[in-house]
């Protein structure tokens, strides 16, 4: 859970950043309502409770090492998954603003934050999961009420520059954040791309998460912690999809999510799908064994000609020196590691690098190099309670 639950490295960018900057409320337009102060950034119907649902990959040590022989077989690699249940609740002064967050897991104590506004700043305290003790930090609050440190808000008080990555609207919606990375000499360019739906943001959800190569584009997150930060206008619509880009490639941190309301337009249910690691990579090294590459040359045949329908060949890419394909097997796991029924499908991709080389003007396979990795689609469920 360590990694779902917010941490002190969250809070970092709040510290020393007690006092007013340059921005002041909007005087410009906005749509039909321009905001300018904290209940303009608030949701007139406040949620209560969420209870949230999900899927757990634990990894067990000691599991035996996959060999080539089941390179090919639907079989997992140790892994367990654990059906888990997180509360949260929250608590509310009286600008309807939230003052407490307290989260329940299951065998776990109760983990408690506190926001304490004052006239020009607030306090907030939460667990340091490190230490075990209480952190404190007082963040100052800018003309329009919204919290500092966060990064850079506009005209129209959205933000625009966050700690990590520039912010980019259109038509009132957050839709890009961006990032240029210096690694080693080379410029990567990072893009978190976000789309939303035709519902309207009743509920001022704003999700802007953005870790790199380790993006968190989760309601889990929100809900433990950011909800409870004012932090300028939030997208118009509901976020509809997240999907992270490594200069231009689609990485796998893809998030989709939908939604249903109740009578008011309100949220009440979210299902968040997220294609997630289900398991370690787990590389064979180079392959020799003749036996094998047979069973596999049979294996693509009767997936292309459809005798074999379980399992699917993906080809990855195809050079003049190399070719790269997938065999994905999907494995059915239905019960979690407590006997819990389950329905989640686990593809098993076993990847396949064939390296050629030239000689005597001849091109001639020079290595075959096999890796194992688990990928799920793992969907959370979050009920809204008001």
């Amino acid at each position: 859970m360590k990694k779902i639950l917010f941490s002190i490295a969250a809070m970092a960018m709040l510290v020393g950043c007690g006092s007013k900057d340059d921005d002041t409320p909007p005087n410009g337009g906005n749509g039909t309502t321009t905001p300018t102060t904290q209940s303009d950034y608030l949701p007139t119907k406040k949620v209560k409770e969420i209870v949230s649902n999900f899927i757990m990959v634990e990894y067990r040590d000691g599991a035996p090492a996959p060999s080539l022989d089941s390179a090919l077989e639907p079989s997992l690699n140790g892994q367990n998954f654990i059906v888990k249940t997180l509360n949260f609740s929250y608590e509310y002064d009286e600008k309807g603003r939230i003052k407490k967050i307290t989260t329940k897991e299951e065998g776990k104590s109760d983990n408690v934050k506190t926001f304490t506004y004052g006239a020009n700043s607030v306090k907030i305290t939460f667990p340091n999961e490190d230490t075990g003790g209480i952190e404190n930090r007082e963040v100052g609050l800018n003309a329009a009420g919204n919290m500092l440190g966060l990064g850079t808000y506009d005209s129209n008080q959205r933000l625009t520059k966050g700690s990590r990555g520039d912010f980019e609207w259109t038509n009132d919606n957050l839709t890009k954040i961006s990032e240029k990375r210096n690694w080693g000499g080379k410029i990567t360019t990072f893009e978190n791309q976000l789309s939303y739906n035709n519902n309207l943001n009743k509920n001022k959800f704003l999700l802007y998460n953005f870790e790199g190569d380790n993006i968190v584009g989760s309601y889990m997150q929100y809900f433990e912690f950011r909800i409870g930060w004012i932090q300028g206008v939030a997208p118009k619509n509901l976020l509809q999809q997240m999907v992270l880009t490594e200069d231009g490639t689609t990485l796998n941190y893809t998030h989709n999510y939908t939604y249903t309301f109740d009578t008011d337009g309100f949220v009440k249910t979210i299902n968040e799908t997220r294609n997630a690691r289900a398991g370690s990579n787990i590389g064979l090294g180079f392959v020799t064994d003749t036996n094998y590459l047979t069973e596999l040359r049979t294996l693509i045949t009767n997936i292309q000609n459809g005798t074999e329908k379980n399992k699917k060949y993906q080809l990855v890419s195809d050079k003049s020196d190399e070719k790269v394909f997938d065999i994905i097997i999907p494995i059915k796991v239905e019960k979690d590691k407590n006997g819990k029924t389950i329905d989640l499908i686990v593809n098993k991709v076993a990847r396949h690098t064939f390296k050629l080389k030239t000689e005597n003007g001849v091109q001639v396979l020079d290595n075959i190099h096999v890796e194992i990795s688990y990928n799920s689609d793992m969907t959370t469920t979050y009920q809204l309670n008001y």
